[in-house]
């Protein structure tokens, strides 16, 4: 969902809101990569467009 290897999950899970964050140093990262994604905290992935992937 984000912008780094650390912010990602798995397809049936939800992403993570701002409460669920334990660093809230993390907070202000966490939104703007949301927002560059087009995503909202604790959405669904199930059924998101998916434009590109890496595996790695």
């Amino acid at each position: 969902y984000g912008t780094n290897p650390g912010m990602g999950v798995k397809i049936t899970e939800t992403l993570p809101t701002s409460h669920d964050l334990a660093d809230k140093n993390e907070i202000p990262s966490f939104q703007k990569s949301l927002a560059y994604m087009g995503l909202k905290e604790g959405q669904e992935m199930l059924g998101q467009k998916i434009d590109y992937v890496f595996i790695g």
